[in-house]
């Protein structure tokens, strides 16, 4: 990959490369206050993205699609687009918890999603009992009677309601500029609702699968069926927020088998204590296969051997896109009861279980008393879904 300096300024750095025959531009802000890194933006900012606009030399702009909310790509950016463009659409699609100062979307110091109007002393008592691990009742105390510095030489556990507050304001100011959010589950459009979203400008859709994942006839089904080992998979990050730990705890508390066999996808990307020692304890196993890093075609060939796919989040995954490949591709499914992974399991009840979040004695039961179904299901395809995502930009543009 040749990367080559763009555009830069004291404000912003912006690098040039391919990716896939795609020209892709890659930008770094300078020097960003804390206050910055929740508030997402700074007046200057506007002015460099402009001159990089200029450097691209698009002459008009009818509509951006934004998949984030940050300091680099959010509130400057649109701005910056809007001198070039007074006509455009902004589009957001809410990949990522972009409303939620903890970045998590569960409350408090629980595994429960957020069901509260954002506000300061509510968002900021979340934050503190989370953090800390206390009882929102004692943290709700403490967040009522906390004062608002804004000095960036305090630390910030003394700053964090002031932190919390620009960020809410961030979230608010975004969303003016936003013309239409693309959602992917009912939970989170509900959220949108809750931070003050109209819901006319709320496009509810599901993921597309791309055509690798789905089934070849009913061969799969059939060899899985006649199969000796059921053949369970892994495909995540390694953390704990994947709920990695709590499936690795609850697979090496189970004899070590020749009927049934765990394959874990991905690389270890974390220095997490916990979940390098779930890690050395499971790699003694001669009923676990690690497989490495795989790209998403290899990803579908392998599900496709599969009966079942793990999916153990400890966080609100936002309808996750690794649950309609499984599905897709014959595999049925064990999800954690949180979150996307809820909302997908009552759409493909047939083929899934699900467990509470953390309950590594369950998990481990369902994996024991585990049996392939059988059954089919299609969900919306990768054409489908840009068929839907076009039809959108075609009526909002038009609008």
């Amino acid at each position: 990959m040749v990367i080559t300096l763009f555009y830069e300024d004291d404000q912003l750095t912006t690098i040039q490369y391919e990716h896939n025959e795609v020209s892709v531009i890659g930008v770094v802000t300078k020097d960003e206050t804390k206050k910055e890194i929740y508030r997402k933006f700074r007046k200057e900012w506007v002015q460099s993205w402009y001159a990089v606009l200029e450097k691209m030399a698009i002459e008009e702009w009818d509509l951006l699609h934004i998949h984030a909310n940050t300091s680099s790509v959010g509130e400057a950016l649109i701005k910056a687009v809007k001198l070039n463009s007074s006509r455009v659409k902004i589009v957001a699609s809410y990949h990522l918890p972009v409303s939620c100062s903890k970045g998590t979307l569960l409350f408090a110091n629980t595994m429960h999603g957020c069901e509260v109007k954002p506000a300061i002393n509510i968002c900021t008592a979340c934050f503190i009992s989370s953090k800390q691990q206390w009882p929102l009742g004692i943290a709700k105390v403490i967040s009522a009677f906390m004062p608002m510095p804004s000095s960036e030489k305090l630390p910030t556990a003394l700053r964090i309601k002031y932190l919390v507050k620009q960020f809410i304001r961030s979230f608010d100011l975004f969303n003016k500029e936003v013309s239409l959010w693309h959602v992917f589950s009912q939970q989170i459009k509900s959220i949108l609702l809750l931070n003050g979203v109209e819901e006319k400008k709320i496009f509810l859709l599901k993921h597309g699968v791309n055509r690798f994942f789905f089934e070849d006839g009913d061969q799969a089904s059939l060899k899985r069926l006649l199969s000796s080992c059921t053949i369970f998979i892994y495909a995540a990050r390694f953390d704990r927020a994947k709920g990695f730990g709590t499936l690795l705890k609850a697979w090496c508390n189970l004899p070590d088998s020749k009927d049934r066999n765990l394959w874990i996808i991905g690389e270890q990307q974390t220095d997490d204590e916990q979940i390098t020692d779930c890690i050395q304890q499971a790699s003694v196993r001669n009923d676990i296969t690690w497989l490495g890093a795989k790209s998403q075609e290899e990803l579908s060939l392998i599900m496709k051997e599969a009966h079942c796919v793990i999916i153990p989040s400890e966080c609100e995954e936002i309808g996750p896109l690794v649950f309609h490949e499984s599905i897709s591709a014959g595999c049925d499914v064990i999800a954690s009861d949180i979150g996307g992974c809820r909302e997908l399991a009552g759409i493909y009840d047939k083929k899934t279980g699900v467990f509470e979040p953390g309950n590594v004695a369950r998990l481990l039961e369902m994996i024991q008393q585990f049996k392939y179904s059988g059954l089919k299901e299609v969900p919306l395809s990768q054409t489908q879904n840009y068929q839907l995502v076009l039809a959108s930009y075609t009526q909002l543009v038009q609008s």
